[in-house]
Protein backbone atom coordinates (compact mmCIF):
# COMPACT_ATOMS: atom_id res chain seq x y z
CA UNK A 1 0.00 0.00 0.00
CA UNK A 2 1.11 3.13 -0.85
CA UNK A 3 1.59 6.16 1.80
CA UNK A 4 -0.40 9.15 0.93
CA UNK A 5 1.57 12.48 2.32
CA UNK A 6 -0.55 14.71 4.26
CA UNK A 7 0.08 18.00 5.86
CA UNK A 8 -1.66 15.91 8.93
CA UNK A 9 0.48 13.68 9.41
CA UNK A 10 3.22 15.28 11.00
CA UNK A 11 4.08 15.22 14.40
CA UNK A 12 4.09 19.54 14.48
CA UNK A 13 0.49 18.97 12.93
CA UNK A 14 -0.78 16.20 15.48
CA UNK A 15 0.41 18.32 18.42
CA UNK A 16 -0.93 22.12 17.12
CA UNK A 17 -4.43 19.92 15.62
CA UNK A 18 -4.83 16.96 18.37
CA UNK A 19 -5.89 17.04 21.96
CA UNK A 20 -2.58 16.54 23.06
CA UNK A 21 -1.93 20.96 22.53
CA UNK A 22 -5.40 21.66 24.30
CA UNK A 23 -4.75 19.33 26.99
CA UNK A 24 -1.23 21.36 27.34
CA UNK A 25 -3.23 24.56 27.65
CA UNK A 26 -5.60 23.84 29.87
CA UNK A 27 -2.05 22.48 32.06
CA UNK A 28 -0.41 25.35 31.83
CA UNK A 29 -3.35 27.67 32.57
CA UNK A 30 -3.62 26.03 35.91
CA UNK A 31 -0.12 25.58 36.87
CA UNK A 32 0.01 29.07 36.28
CA UNK A 33 -3.09 30.08 38.37
CA UNK A 34 -2.82 26.94 40.97
CA UNK A 35 0.13 28.54 43.04
CA UNK A 36 -1.19 32.28 43.55
CA UNK A 37 -4.33 30.45 44.37
CA UNK A 38 -2.18 27.87 46.68
CA UNK A 39 -1.12 31.04 48.59
CA UNK A 40 -3.90 32.80 50.00
CA UNK A 41 -5.87 29.37 50.58
CA UNK A 42 -6.48 28.20 53.83
CA UNK A 43 -4.90 24.62 54.52
CA UNK A 44 -7.94 22.39 53.31
CA UNK A 45 -8.78 24.66 50.70
CA UNK A 46 -4.83 24.71 48.93
CA UNK A 47 -4.89 20.74 49.47
CA UNK A 48 -8.30 20.58 47.71
CA UNK A 49 -7.16 22.60 44.96
CA UNK A 50 -3.68 20.72 44.76
CA UNK A 51 -5.94 17.35 44.54
CA UNK A 52 -8.23 18.82 41.37
CA UNK A 53 -4.77 20.46 39.58
CA UNK A 54 -3.61 16.87 39.92
CA UNK A 55 -6.67 15.46 38.81
CA UNK A 56 -7.16 17.93 36.27
CA UNK A 57 -3.77 17.02 34.69
CA UNK A 58 -4.43 13.33 34.59
CA UNK A 59 -7.66 14.03 32.59
CA UNK A 60 -5.91 16.18 30.10
CA UNK A 61 -2.89 13.42 29.52
CA UNK A 62 -5.76 10.15 29.26
CA UNK A 63 -7.17 12.93 26.58
CA UNK A 64 -4.11 13.34 24.77
CA UNK A 65 -3.06 9.37 25.06
CA UNK A 66 -6.62 8.89 23.54
CA UNK A 67 -6.07 11.11 20.99
CA UNK A 68 -2.76 9.89 19.47
CA UNK A 69 -4.18 6.33 20.13
CA UNK A 70 -6.70 6.54 17.32
CA UNK A 71 -4.22 8.72 15.36
CA UNK A 72 -1.89 5.99 15.22
CA UNK A 73 -3.89 3.03 14.82
CA UNK A 74 -5.83 5.09 11.79
CA UNK A 75 -2.37 5.62 10.35
CA UNK A 76 -1.76 1.73 10.67
CA UNK A 77 -4.93 1.44 8.98
CA UNK A 78 -4.12 3.35 5.94
CA UNK A 79 -0.27 2.12 5.86
CA UNK A 80 0.66 5.30 6.92
CA UNK A 81 4.53 4.09 8.38
CA UNK A 82 6.21 6.97 7.22
CA UNK A 83 4.07 9.24 8.99
CA UNK A 84 3.34 6.88 12.40
CA UNK A 85 7.60 7.09 12.88
CA UNK A 86 7.20 10.81 13.00
CA UNK A 87 5.12 10.17 16.37
CA UNK A 88 6.98 7.87 18.18
CA UNK A 89 10.24 7.93 20.28
CA UNK A 90 13.87 7.53 18.17
CA UNK A 91 14.15 3.91 20.25
CA UNK A 92 10.06 3.25 19.51
CA UNK A 93 9.28 -0.99 19.05
CA UNK A 94 7.00 -1.09 16.71
CA UNK A 95 5.57 -5.08 15.82
CA UNK A 96 2.69 -5.29 13.62
CA UNK A 97 1.42 -7.60 10.58
CA UNK A 98 3.46 -5.79 7.65
CA UNK A 99 5.80 -3.61 9.88
CA UNK A 100 8.83 -3.67 12.56
CA UNK A 101 10.65 -1.60 13.00
CA UNK A 102 12.93 -0.73 16.26
CA UNK A 103 14.16 3.08 15.71
CA UNK A 104 12.05 5.69 14.29
CA UNK A 105 14.33 7.17 11.79
CA UNK A 106 13.93 4.18 9.68
CA UNK A 107 10.89 2.35 10.25
CA UNK A 108 10.25 1.01 6.67
CA UNK A 109 11.53 -2.87 6.40
CA UNK A 110 12.83 -3.43 2.63
CA UNK A 111 11.71 -6.72 2.15
CA UNK A 112 8.07 -7.44 1.05
CA UNK A 113 6.13 -8.24 4.11
CA UNK A 114 4.24 -11.67 4.33
CA UNK A 115 1.48 -9.74 5.43
CA UNK A 116 0.15 -6.43 6.27
CA UNK A 117 -2.88 -4.85 8.06
CA UNK A 118 -5.23 -3.17 5.44
CA UNK A 119 -8.27 -2.26 7.55
CA UNK A 120 -9.26 -1.57 11.40
CA UNK A 121 -12.75 -1.40 12.73
CA UNK A 122 -13.01 -0.56 16.26
CA UNK A 123 -16.02 -1.38 18.33
CA UNK A 124 -18.01 1.97 19.63
CA UNK A 125 -16.99 1.36 23.13
CA UNK A 126 -13.71 0.74 22.57
CA UNK A 127 -13.08 4.54 24.21
CA UNK A 128 -13.21 3.12 27.54
CA UNK A 129 -10.42 0.60 27.08
CA UNK A 130 -8.11 0.79 29.26
CA UNK A 131 -5.26 3.90 29.53
CA UNK A 132 -3.44 4.09 32.64
CA UNK A 133 -0.37 5.89 33.73
CA UNK A 134 2.70 5.61 36.15
CA UNK A 135 3.03 7.46 39.38
CA UNK A 136 6.00 9.48 37.42
CA UNK A 137 3.33 10.57 35.06
CA UNK A 138 5.92 10.21 32.16
CA UNK A 139 5.15 6.28 31.11
CA UNK A 140 1.90 5.10 29.99
CA UNK A 141 0.28 2.21 28.60
CA UNK A 142 -3.09 1.76 26.33
CA UNK A 143 -5.11 -0.68 24.99
CA UNK A 144 -7.63 -0.96 22.03
CA UNK A 145 -9.74 -3.57 21.20
CA UNK A 146 -10.46 -4.12 17.39
CA UNK A 147 -10.71 -6.43 14.13
CA UNK A 148 -7.79 -6.13 11.38
CA UNK A 149 -8.41 -6.88 7.90
CA UNK A 150 -5.41 -8.49 7.64
CA UNK A 151 -3.89 -9.00 3.52
CA UNK A 152 -1.38 -11.86 2.02
CA UNK A 153 -0.22 -11.96 -1.22
CA UNK A 154 -0.25 -14.52 -3.61
CA UNK A 155 2.87 -16.92 -3.05
CA UNK A 156 2.13 -19.31 -5.26
CA UNK A 157 1.18 -19.83 -9.40
CA UNK A 158 -2.10 -22.51 -8.10
CA UNK A 159 -4.41 -22.38 -10.37
CA UNK A 160 -7.25 -20.47 -8.23
CA UNK A 161 -4.44 -17.74 -7.26
CA UNK A 162 -4.01 -17.34 -11.48
CA UNK A 163 -7.80 -17.02 -11.63
CA UNK A 164 -7.57 -14.47 -8.98
CA UNK A 165 -5.07 -12.49 -10.47
CA UNK A 166 -6.34 -12.36 -13.68
CA UNK A 167 -9.44 -10.95 -11.96
CA UNK A 168 -7.26 -8.34 -10.93
CA UNK A 169 -6.29 -10.01 -7.21
CA UNK A 170 -3.27 -10.03 -5.82
CA UNK A 171 -3.72 -10.98 -2.35
CA UNK A 172 -6.34 -12.68 0.29
CA UNK A 173 -7.65 -10.98 3.10
CA UNK A 174 -8.66 -12.17 6.58
CA UNK A 175 -10.47 -10.49 9.76
CA UNK A 176 -9.21 -10.99 12.89
CA UNK A 177 -9.74 -9.70 16.36
CA UNK A 178 -7.44 -8.64 18.99
CA UNK A 179 -5.88 -5.75 20.74
CA UNK A 180 -3.04 -2.83 19.64
CA UNK A 181 -1.25 -2.36 22.99
CA UNK A 182 0.66 0.99 23.08
CA UNK A 183 3.77 1.99 25.33
CA UNK A 184 3.61 5.93 25.81
CA UNK A 185 6.51 8.22 27.06
CA UNK A 186 6.33 11.77 27.72
CA UNK A 187 10.27 12.86 27.44
CA UNK A 188 9.49 16.51 26.19
CA UNK A 189 6.43 17.81 27.96
CA UNK A 190 4.27 15.61 24.84
CA UNK A 191 3.52 12.20 24.46
CA UNK A 192 5.13 9.57 21.90
CA UNK A 193 4.58 6.28 21.37
CA UNK A 194 7.41 3.74 22.75
CA UNK A 195 6.18 0.39 21.60
CA UNK A 196 2.65 -0.49 19.75
CA UNK A 197 2.01 -4.22 18.82
CA UNK A 198 -1.01 -5.95 17.53
CA UNK A 199 -2.03 -9.21 19.70
CA UNK A 200 -4.59 -11.74 18.15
Amino acid sequence: MNEQPSINTTRRNFLVKGGAVLGAGLASATALAGPRLLETARPDDASELQHLQQTLARLTDQAAIRELQRTCIGMVARGAYGALAELCTPDAEVALPGIVFAAAHNPLDPREPAESITDVRQPADCIHDEVTINENEFVAHATCHSQVEISTPFRLESTLETMARLQGQSSTVRWESGRFEMTFAKPQGHWLVSRFTFQA
